[in-house]
């Protein structure tokens, strides 16, 4: 894992509830570095549900399994939706000395929200009729298909602030709209969703499955078995080699999510507090 503490002039983005994002100047290029943190009812949250505070802060497995799960949607999305949905892929890892937690980069993307509904604002509306209907609906059904749970809040199922999690950088017909997912960490577990159906009929039922609050969490096995389904396809659009990459980062993701997942209580307690 990279030291990433040097930057240049970095600049504040925004924050939510997971973290702070900040523009960088590389040697590579722009990037967005995310540097996670949480606030005083966040951390009350994780406390309440996990005994410490969002785990992206101080577990370096979690840091890498948000690493390898971008890595992995990068890849998906790709073959989902081809150039009408992209994400902001993960370039790297690290640990900011300052704010004392780890942090997160991504693919700098220029865009901007999408325009909220205004009276005599045809154009706004199409926007977000798009992004919602033919992205975010569709992409939550995707996620739930591949076994990627712990994503649908992200993408907006029963989440009141969803739509800030993408951008459009492609406004010039509404025909061809191009949106950018930026955001595709929790801040907290998704259990207060604005719609109670979304709560009763999907997140309840899948924190029982997973026997914790739902937190990010992918089903590994249900993942490969979507991907020897849909093998045929997936090497005809994104080729043979991706597609074997797509499996090591699997394989990545299933051993960090099993360290930082099955921590006992205690033990999350204790590594905090050292």
């Amino acid at each position: 894992m990279a030291d990433l503490q040097a930057a240049s002039n970095p600049k504040l983005l925004g924050a939510g509830r997971s973290g702070q994002v900040f523009l960088v100047e590389s040697q590579a290029g722009s990037i967005a570095r995310k540097v996670f943190f949480g606030d005083t009812i966040t951390n009350l949250i994780h406390y309440f549900f996990f005994g410490a505070p969002n785990p992206y802060i101080w577990n370096e497995d979690a840091l890498q399994s948000a690493y390898y799960r971008r890595k992995i949607i990068t890849d998906l999305v790709q073959f989902w939706f081809s150039d009408k949905l992209t994400v902001a892929d993960a370039t790297d890892t690290g640990w900011h000395e300052q704010l004392k937690a780890y942090q997160l980069d991504t693919k700098f993307a220029k865009g901007r929200a999408v325009a909220l509904h205004q009276p005599f604002n045809s154009d706004g509306d199409a926007e977000v009729k798009d992004l919602v209907h033919n992205i975010m609906l569709s992409l939550q059904n995707k996620l739930i298909q591949a076994g990627f749970d712990g994503l649908v809040w992200q993408a907006g199922k029963g989440n009141p602030v969803a739509l800030n999690n993408f951008l459009l950088v492609d406004d010039s017909a509404p025909d061809s709209y191009h949106f950018v997912w930026i955001d595709l960490e929790f801040g907290v577990p998704a259990l207060i969703p604005l719609n109670p159906l979304s709560l009763f009929s999907f997140y309840l039922p899948k924190s029982f499955k997973y026997r914790r609050a739902l937190f990010d969490d992918v089903d590994t096995s249900k993942f490969k078995n979507y991907i020897n389904a849909h093998k045929v396809n997936l090497e005809a659009q994104l080729g043979s080699r991706r597609c074997l990459t797509i499996l090591d980062y699997i394989e990545r993701l299933e051993y960090h999510q099993n360290r930082w997942k099955l921590m006992r209580r205690v033990n999350r307690m204790y590594s905090v507090s050292i």
